[in-house]
């Protein structure tokens, strides 16, 4: 992680979301998402699983039952812990399985991203080619790209002038983009 998470700032469109209604039906999965994202952070730091949920999600090499996280890592555990009380989120850890998202992926993401339970979208999109990145930085992997006529689907905290894109099945891949103005003029329609 590259950038503090004291510094998030919330992008209009992420604004506009906070007074709309959670996405239907999706607190399972949200909670889901927010369980695995908080204990991937555990799993980078060397953190060995002891429930049957953790074991079977992160079943890679372990180090630790008591793994030291850097100041950033902390504050990110915190903010998704916040995001799981307003959900009220009470994962069942006995469980071997997840709501079906793609985790895969996401263990890939350097800067991992806050799942909040809204969503907006740019259905669309009219701007030029975007790189989507793995971290929050211009130097940062590629991992996706938006091309002009692509819907984008936000679905994750801004952090500092970054937005975390997902794209509907044309679009190619997840990750950190600048956030872009969503408008009329860049959008042909927008939802949330």
């Amino acid at each position: 992680m590259s950038v503090p998470f004291s510094r998030i700032s919330v992008s209009a469109a992420f604004a506009a979301t906070l007074l709309s209604a959670p996405v239907p039906a999706a607190a399972q999965e949200i909670c889901d998402a927010l369980w695995f994202t908080r204990n991937l952070v555990f799993d980078r730091a060397g953190y060995c699983f002891s429930s049957p949920l953790g074991l079977a999600q992160f079943p890679a090499d372990c180090t630790t039952t008591e793994p030291d996280l850097d100041p950033e890592a902390q504050a990110l555990v915190a903010m998704i812990r916040e995001v799981e009380e307003e959900w009220e989120c009470d994962v069942d850890t006995q469980q071997t399985e997840l709501s079906p998202f793609d985790t895969q992926v996401l263990t890939f993401i350097e800067d991992l991203p806050v799942p909040t339970g809204y969503e907006s979208s740019c259905f669309g999109w009219k701007g030029g080619m975007l790189m989507l990145r793995a971290a929050r930085r211009e130097d940062a992997q590629p991992s996706g790209f938006v091309r002009p006529g692509d819907d984008l689907l936000a679905t994750h905290a801004d952090v500092d002038g970054w937005s975390f894109y997902s794209m509907t099945p044309q679009g190619q891949g997840l990750g950190w983009v600048p956030t872009p103005e969503w408008s009329e003029a860049t959008c042909s329609a927008l939802a949330g």
